[in-house]
């Protein structure tokens, strides 16, 4: 058997109510829209510093990222006031932050009508 660890990823949350026999060298990620109530193991290991929950707050972008973003990657330029009602539409999601830009893009390519 290899000696390095391998991932395990689970997208539904019935899953970890039936997996807890995992082998030693098995990583574990677990994916959910909701925080699941975790059986003892998982608190026994976020003591030890052996679990992390990365929710909806840790994955947004900042206001300043998503300046970054437009700026820098999609080359387009908001003013603060603009960044601070797109942060606030999209909640810092980059699925909402791409479509955004691809439709400023889009609308750029568009023919002006006189």
């Amino acid at each position: 058997m290899a000696s390095t660890s391998f991932p395990l990823m689970a997208l539904h949350l019935n899953f970890y109510r039936h997996s807890w026999k995992l082998h030693h060298k098995c990583q574990f990620l677990m994916l959910s829209r909701e925080i699941p109530p975790f059986p003892s193991i998982f608190k026994t290991l976020k003591m030890r510093q052996e679990a992390f929950i990365l929710r909806n707050e840790d994955l947004a972008f900042t206001q300043e990222e998503i300046r970054t973003f437009f700026h820098e990657i999609r080359k387009i330029s908001f003013n603060a006031e603009q960044l601070s009602k797109i942060h606030l539409a999209t909640e810092g999601w980059i699925g909402g932050l791409i479509l955004l830009s691809e439709s400023c893009v889009d609308s750029k390519k568009q023919p002006q009508k006189s």
